[in-house]
């Protein structure tokens, strides 16, 4: 398998808006470029995010106790993420990727295969989920998305840890997940990597090992460096047209200020 290269861009701390907008505009400029991109980020505040098909009144009367929270809605589907003590990635790769053209399900297995090399070297042991995602409904499974058992998360004895989503596009595709360190929202049943390590873990090293080993699995080769010009006004303009927008977030794809997807 030849080597390929992937921009890797600097860690970013922002609302959930912005992340947001962020992946969009990235999975925007793979599709005209054919350039694949990665970037690890984190959000501030602590943020709801419900998927692509998830009804917003339905998950906000489930947990009344969530109303105060901040809420975006993903382009990817699947169920609710609090995201608050996460490592949060996003890979996009173009249609002519060897993980594009692997499939929906490879793309996620070899992902999470490097998650549960790296985890190991911190004494915790992760597997794959044992449910079928033939019999879960995206819109009308449990609210969250860490209840939902998909083969291809990862999981231990104690509930699950890892879990990812795509928007596959003609031309580009994108991954994105939560790696859980700390889980404080008892309404989310998740289970935190520094709980099953049995302690404090470095969130930096930790990204870094990964991104080591990311690029062993994917046969990448990263070219670090921040969102440029072009990135950055396109992530403006889809946070203020779509993802800061209360009509995209309370409806989703009956929303007129849906994100265009081609």
């Amino acid at each position: 398998m030849e080597q390929s290269t992937a921009i890797f861009y600097e860690r970013m701390v922002a609302d959930g808006p912005t992340q947001m907008a962020v992946d969009q505009a990235l999975l925007a400029r793979c599709a005209a470029d054919g350039r694949s991109r990665f970037r690890f980020y984190r959000w501030s505040p602590a943020t709801l995010s419900l998927g692509y098909f998830q009804d917003y009144q339905q998950a906000l009367r489930q947990f009344a106790e969530l109303a105060d929270m901040p809420v975006v809605r993903r382009v990817t589907g699947g169920g609710a993420i609090i995201h608050d003590q996460e490592i949060t990635y996003c890979l996009i790769v173009p249609a002519e990727h060897h993980l594009y053209q692997a499939g929906a399900a490879q793309a996620y297995c070899r992902f999470h295969q490097a998650v549960i090399e790296v985890v190991r070297d911190y004494g915790v042991n992760l597997d794959f989920g044992q449910g079928s995602a033939a019999g879960q409904s995206q819109a009308h499974g449990p609210v969250f998305c860490f209840a939902r058992d998909y083969p291809t998360d990862l999981r231990c004895d104690r509930g699950k840890v890892v879990g990812s989503a795509q928007r596959r596009l003609n031309r580009a595709m994108l991954q994105h997940g939560s790696i859980f360190m700390e889980n404080r929202f008892p309404q989310q049943p998740a289970v935190g990597l520094c709980d099953l390590a049995g302690r404090s873990l470095d969130w930096d090293q930790f990204e870094s090992r990964l991104a080591d080993r990311l690029a062993q699995t994917l046969n990448l080769q990263w070219q670090p460096r921040t969102l440029d010009d072009q990135e950055q006004r396109l992530a403006q303009k889809y946070r203020h047209e779509v993802h800061a927008h209360p009509d995209w977030i309370h409806q989703g794809r009956r929303s007129t200020h849906r994100p265009i997807i081609e």
